[in-house]
């Protein structure tokens, strides 16, 4: 469920619930990328288990691509590192995940 703000999000008037991307090469910048719209705590690794869960309410103007570039890389810097990496391999699914929440934005935005 794509939002435009906090005010259509389920959760979304709780500071604990908003998800923020942090790039790991640059750790002082920060993405909004949306709300939880669970009401119990997550045990997941947010915000990558974010993009694969149906209670992830991303925002429709966040720098999901953004997001997408920077998995990519460190899923090519894992490759490298550790030659058949499991690790690289098992961003996959949150990788399509990602671009398919950065492809429904752009459409939802193209189509308004």
């Amino acid at each position: 469920n794509i939002v435009n703000d906090d005010s259509e999000a389920i959760n979304g008037d709780r500071n604990d619930k908003h998800l923020s991307f942090i790039d790991e090469s640059n750790p002082t910048e920060q993405t909004g990328i949306g709300v939880c719209g669970t009401e119990s705590v997550c045990h997941l690794d947010p915000p990558y288990s974010c993009y694969l869960c149906e209670k992830f309410q991303p925002y429709r103007h966040a720098d999901h691509d953004h997001v997408l570039e920077c998995l990519l890389q460190d899923r090519d810097v894992r490759m490298k590192k550790y030659e058949n990496s499991r690790l690289g391999i098992q961003l996959d699914d949150v990788i399509i995940a990602v671009a398919q929440v950065a492809d429904q934005c752009r459409v939802e935005e193209k189509h308004g």
